[in-house]
């Protein structure tokens, strides 16, 4: 991985003339928490001399890092839609008082990611156009029907539903030319609640072994819609439809929640890794599933 500049733009326009004008050679950070990793894995390879002689040419790749830029910064809420800047830190989600009222479930996953020296620098924006299963903010925000405002010099505006950007391992419909500016959050009903939980091989600073955000629209004990998202149970995060269709304008209890489970079952593809088994994966999560929907339903107790 070699970087032939570090460009530092002073403001978004900049920043995407940029890229636009070193498309495919211009790689974009804000962070950077995801690049310093990948940088140690690769080993410095010099460009090699021509064939027939000469100097060797030089890296034409551009590092691009719009990590200051304050355009794409910040918290607010505007009408009915909480914006979050795409370059906003995951230290700023999980401290900021108008997030930890209206969508805790959000707040609860950015406290989840790794240290606090990574969550000072790792932002909304790097963690979801990375794109890595395990994405700990992934599985809130699908819960949250987030969308993504994407900007690029060359192809303009276009906002896309999180829930239909991820398209593969590491792979989204991120335009190499484009800047996730913002994450656009609807508010949720009064009726919602949420949770997210966090399977790890330690307290702090671990990668998901699993993931699982819920969030439950509930009139008493009938659930009137939901969103269920999971994460590192298979190339990308999702959203398992099938037990959001399963739970709406039924009456939840362990009978439901143990039905749910066995949807998740079908849904998933957990991979064997380092981390644990896809067998484990799979247990684990159905049970977390099960748990947190009765839980939110004020059921607790049964399992």
């Amino acid at each position: 991985m070699n970087f032939a500049q570090y460009v530092r733009p002073g403001n978004l326009s900049e920043a995407l003339e940029v890229l636009a004008a070193h498309d495919p050679d211009a790689t974009l950070i804000a962070g950077g928490t995801d690049l310093i990793p990948a940088m140690r894995k690769t080993r410095y390879a010099p460009p090699a001399a021509p064939a027939g002689g000469g100097p060797a040419p030089s890296p034409s790749r551009f590092l691009v890092d719009v990590g200051g830029l304050d355009e794409i910064k910040g918290i607010r809420l505007d009408g009915d839609v909480l914006r979050l800047g795409g370059a906003t830190s995951m230290a700023a989600i999980a401290a900021s008082p108008l997030l930890g009222d209206k969508v805790p479930v959000l707040v609860a996953a950015a406290r989840s990611v790794g240290s606090p020296l990574v969550r000072n620098r790792a932002t909304v924006g790097g963690n979801l156009a990375t794109a890595s299963p395990s994405a700990d903010t992934a599985p809130a925000l699908l819960a949250l029907d987030a969308v993504l405002r994407l900007v690029s010099a060359r192809d303009g505006e276009r906002d896309i539903p999180l829930a239909d950007f991820f398209v593969d391992y590491r792979s989204t419909r991120l335009r190499e030319t484009e800047i996730v500016t913002d994450v656009l959050i609807p508010m949720p009903s009064e009726r919602a609640v949420g949770d997210f939980q966090k399977i790890g091989l330690r307290n702090a600073d671990a990668i998901s072994v699993v993931c699982v955000a819920v969030m439950l629209e509930m009139d008493e004990a009938t659930c009137l819609r939901a969103r269920i998202a999971l994460g590192a149970v298979g190339p990308v995060p999702l959203r398992a439809v099938a037990v959001e269709n399963a739970l709406v304008g039924r009456r939840i209890d362990a009978g439901l929640a143990r039905e749910c489970a066995s949807l998740v079952h079908e849904q998933i593809s957990p991979i064997d890794d380092v981390r644990g088994s896809g067998d484990y994966r799979r247990w684990v999560t159905e049970s977390v599933v099960a748990r947190t929907i009765l839980k939110l339903a004020g059921i607790e107790d049964e399992a």
